[in-house]
């Protein structure tokens, strides 16, 4: 009878471990699909948030149509012209404004892009008094030589292009003129 029962409690004690083996089995399935079932909603909102996002992106980069990437700037060059404040007032409307000129480069970048043209440059609220439309002062010009002059009266808008040099080649010129013009998103200040 002694064998019996150690079999038997061999038995018991496998019989125990096989429910308990059973029971840890069931808890890692039930813990394995509740992990799925979590991940798949991840993936889900992350499907979600990237569709937005490329819907975003595929809209700014439809509105940059046109535009031209130089140095850390933007830059849109008409097809029609307008008046200085029209084309400002057309820059404006899209995040951005008539070109402020830093360098001999970006200078000659803009006047090889539109030839003579408006730029952000003007002494409309004191005569001699030259400053750039987020109102800082001109440092650095490139005029052509006798420039500017206000030689018809009231010239207080800049526009470049004038002349046969690419650099020394802006003039002052009566703001209703009608040129072409450059527009300026920085991308990085």
């Amino acid at each position: 009878m002694q064998r019996k029962k150690n079999s038997s409690n061999n038995w018991e004690t496998n019989q125990g471990s096989s429910r308990r083996g059973g029971r840890c089995s069931t808890v890692a399935a039930v813990c394995l699909g509740l992990l799925c079932v979590l991940l798949l909603a991840a993936i889900g909102l992350l499907w979600f948030k990237f569709s937005g996002e490329r819907e975003d992106l595929s809209k700014s980069f439809s509105d940059l149509d046109g535009w031209r990437y130089f140095r850390s700037s933007m830059y849109y060059i008409s097809t029609e012209s307008k008046s200085w404040s029209e084309g400002r007032q057309f820059c404006r409307e899209r995040g951005a404004d008539l070109a402020i000129i830093s360098s001999r480069e970006e200078s000659e970048f803009i006047v090889k892009s539109m030839g003579k043209g408006w730029i952000g440059l003007t002494d409309t609220d004191t005569e001699g008094t030259w400053r750039w439309v987020d109102g800082s002062a001109l440092t650095t010009g490139f005029w052509r030589s006798g420039e500017p002059n206000s030689k018809v009266g009231d010239e207080d808008c800049v526009a470049t292009g004038g002349g046969y040099d690419p650099v020394w080649n802006w003039g002052d010129y009566p703001c209703n003129h009608q040129f072409v013009w450059a527009c300026e998103k920085r991308i990085f200040n």
